[in-house]
């Protein structure tokens, strides 16, 4: 895959022996490789997130921990005709 040869990823294997997602197996390399962890991305979020109000809001949400899903509006599909 060029793209992930471009990106210094070509070591990212997929496997079709297990039931998890080639996405999710993407991104679970991706982290080890560049060693992202959710306190090292709690720290980074001021580079992620540029508007203060976007980011208090952010912040605040992960203080309530694991319900904060829940605190977040439904998400619904519609399909367009």
């Amino acid at each position: 895959m060029r793209v992930l040869d471009h990106l210094n990823l070509s070591g990212v294997e997929f496997t079709q022996t297990t039931s998890m997602p080639a996405e999710e197996q993407f991104w679970q390399q991706f982290d080890g490789y560049y060693q992202l962890t959710e306190q090292s991305m709690r720290k980074e979020l001021p580079r992620f997130i540029t508007d203060p109000s976007n980011l208090a809001k952010v912040q605040a949400l992960l203080q309530e921990g694991s319900d904060a899903a829940s605190a977040l509006p439904a998400e619904e599909t519609r399909q367009i005709a």
